[in-house]
């Protein structure tokens, strides 16, 4: 709902379940005329913070980072369920070019490219971002997840090792 004053714009929204027949969250943001679009971000905080709750691992690690990238996490996955796979795959990677990304949004650019037939792509700028000073775990992580989708077993496995080498919990 979104209700105007003289004192500024209002907007609620309230998350239910239809099948189960409840509500999941309600939210609410308050602010000038002007603000429509700082509203939707902070509603949108709202909504992710509640999947956050609900602990899914690529939501609840991407929050802390930013709010883009986490709204390009969440459209990447979202275009996936579509199957809007070219779509989805460059959502998770601008994802992944905002503060550093997670193994989570590249992951989900492995996971859709694979899906488009664009895996050589993919593994490719995975490749470039790994090899980048300094070493990159989530990539390297990716890049081992990448090489196993193609077969290449021995290549994800010493991709994997290495990156467990940067950051052990990879």
């Amino acid at each position: 709902a979104v209700s105007l004053t003289s004192a500024g714009l209002t907007v609620r929204l309230q998350l239910e379940d239809p099948i189960r027949g409840r509500v999941l969250g309600q939210f609410s943001a308050s602010g000038s005329r002007d603000s429509l679009p700082a509203l939707a971000e902070e509603l949108a905080l709202g909504v992710l913070r509640l999947e956050a709750a609900r602990g899914d691992p690529a939501v609840v690690t991407t929050l802390p980072r930013s709010l883009p990238a986490l709204r390009a996490l969440t459209t990447g996955m979202a275009q996936y369920r579509l199957a809007r796979y070219p779509a989805a795959g460059e959502s998770f990677r601008r994802a992944s070019s905002i503060n550093g990304g997670t193994f989570e949004s590249m992951r989900g650019g492995v996971t859709s490219a694979a899906a488009a037939g664009r895996l050589a792509e993919e593994t490719h700028w995975l490749r470039q971002r790994a090899s980048a000073s300094p070493p990159d775990a989530p990539a390297l992580t990716a890049l081992s997840y990448a090489l196993a989708l193609t077969g290449d077993m021995k290549g994800a496995v010493d991709t994997a090792l290495e990156a467990t080498t940067i950051a052990p919990d990879s």
